[in-house]
């Protein structure tokens, strides 16, 4: 299933297409809401919330997502993600493995690896983190 998420400006027609995988294992997915901010070499994305109904995306699940901007942010540096901590109990954690943003009009794609808890009570216990876009060196050590 594919969600277009709101667009900041109109129009917006230059478009990023979000892949967002969540962990395997036991406890992985979460009902809490998950928001984001994209940054380029040219610009940023506005804050934007991936479930913001608090739609549950589940262990093992891979997510897919249009964000439509109004101009090109340029070569993707940093992805800043967090979610409210909401859905109680194992539900607020959440394992975010990797986020894919492709370029839709370059082809050009940027992967954000996190593989790891943002959980108040697992991993670091920080529900928030800042992911560098990978480097081909890196992805091929993962």
């Amino acid at each position: 299933q594919l969600s277009v998420l709101p667009p900041d400006r109109v129009p917006a027609s230059y478009l990023y297409h979000i892949t967002v995988t969540t962990g395997s294992m036991f406890g992985a997915g979460t009902s809490a809401r998950i928001g984001f901010q994209l940054f380029g070499s040219k610009s940023k994305s506005a804050v934007k919330t991936l479930n913001p109904g608090g739609e549950s995306l589940l262990r093992g699940g891979a997510y897919d997502f249009i964000m439509p901007v109004k101009q090109p942010l340029g070569h993707l540096e940093l992805l800043h993600i967090w979610h409210d901590n909401t859905g109680g109990g194992d539900a607020a954690s959440w394992f975010l493995r990797e986020i894919i943003v492709k370029d839709v009009q370059t082809d050009r794609t940027s992967h954000f690896v996190c593989y790891d808890w943002l959980s108040d009570v697992r991993g670091d216990c920080q529900v928030q983190k800042v992911l560098h876009a990978a480097t081909q060196e890196q992805l091929k050590s993962f």
